[in-house]
């Protein structure tokens, strides 16, 4: 009974002590707290941030942060001034929670624009610099796990960019929504890839396995156009960087779905079938067991293989089989310059190897037709092409 009545005395000084706390920082007006969050993200970023319109933060009975017109400045360089824009953002968490390590909170952001980045020579927009850490200065400190209760996100933009690979990205998000369902965090996107509408929904695992950073099992069904994919395995620890293990599936009419990445001629072919498995471990990430069928219009392409790096395009072991009356418009198309004048169908069973800058072909056989043209091939070809070069 002793043990209890001191644990009682004990919880109740660390309670006045938490409210004492709290009313002290009451105190403090909310332009106080702008300089101290600028301050803080500017500190760990490298870069400018600022709060252009209101911004209020209260204590009880829970933490809330209010704030309007938030804005991080880009790299240097950069077309766009800013990496990111917020027009409206509200936060409330929890202070038993936030006392415990975790910032359990709701989250409602509105009017969003992002731009993801990468330049010439492979450096991204979103590395930041941590001014402290760049002094030479310890920047280790109290570390929070993030738990979105309720998340939404409505009327955000994100603009993906690698200039190596030519034509940006243009991602819209209508809504998106994450919500705690009974310790399942569920996930819900509506919004559009360039013209192409797309939907997710399903689940991202448990919450208490992605707050402790653990693997947990991933669920998801969405669409692209008029195609259905399905993702579904383990992802986690997501931090530094997420592993994956995910088999995924896709159907489609046509190639439709991805439009905006194609000539419009090869944009109608279709139905298209493909099943794989996304894996990953620090921050490279491939596809096994990868299996894709396109049909239509005189066209057959098959492929059967894995690609380790989806990034640098290496570890590349395809077996393929196609047949097309349209190589010359694909050759034009993909903008490839060949001394020769390419044929109009081709017909080819092989494996192609390697990496970006070495992409060699072990052909099985190959038959190229054309007006005044018939020939066929069969052997080994070494770099048949440089990706890296383009």
């Amino acid at each position: 009974m002793r043990l209890l009545k001191l644990l009682g005395i004990a919880s109740a000084s660390l309670a006045g002590i938490v409210l004492l706390v709290l009313g002290l920082l009451s105190l403090l007006g909310d332009d106080a707290y702008r300089k101290i969050l600028v301050g803080a993200v500017e500190q760990h970023t490298g870069r400018a941030f600022r709060i252009d319109g209101d911004f209020s933060v209260t204590f009880f009975p829970e933490l809330a942060v209010r704030a309007r017109n938030l804005s991080l400045a880009n790299v240097p360089g950069s077309e766009r001034p800013l990496m990111a824009r917020v027009r409206q953002l509200d936060m409330r968490a929890n202070w038993r929670a936030l006392l415990g390590g975790v910032l359990d909170m709701d989250l409602v952001a509105d009017d969003v624009l992002v731009s993801v980045e990468r330049d010439a020579k492979g450096a991204s927009n979103w590395a930041f610099e941590d001014a402290k850490a760049s002094a030479g200065e310890d920047s280790a400190g109290f570390s929070l796990r993030p738990r979105f209760r309720h998340t939404r996100v409505s009327n955000a933009r994100l603009l993906v960019e690698d200039v190596r690979r030519g034509k940006p990205a243009d991602i819209g998000i209508r809504e998106l929504r994450l919500v705690d369902e009974e310790g399942e965090l569920r996930v819900h996107l509506d919004g559009a890839i360039d013209a192409t509408p797309v939907a997710i929904d399903g689940h991202l695992g448990t919450v208490a396995a992605i707050v402790g950073n653990l693997p947990t099992e991933l669920r998801l069904s969405g669409s692209a156009g008029d195609a259905a994919v399905d993702l579904q395995g383990t992802w986690g620890p997501l931090t530094p960087y997420p592993v994956l293990q995910l088999g995924g599936t896709l159907r489609a009419r046509s190639l439709g779905f991805i439009e905006a990445l194609l000539p419009d001629w090869l944009g109608g072919l279709g139905p298209v079938e493909a099943s794989f498995t996304l894996v990953g471990k620090g921050g490279v990430y491939g596809l096994s067991g990868l299996r894709a069928v396109l049909e239509g219009d005189g066209e057959h392409l098959k492929l059967d293989g894995h690609i380790d790096d989806l990034e640098r395009f290496s570890g590349v072991v395809l077996d393929v089989d196609m047949e097309t009356p349209y190589f010359r418009d694909f050759i034009d198309a993909t903008g490839l310059a060949f001394d020769a004048p390419m044929p109009g169908y081709l017909s080819a069973s092989g494996r192609l190897q390697g990496d970006a800058n070495n992409l060699s072909a072990n052909i099985r056989s190959l038959e190229a037709r054309d007006e005044g043209l018939k020939a066929q091939f069969q052997g080994t070809v070494g770099r048949l092409l440089s990706l890296g070069a383009l």
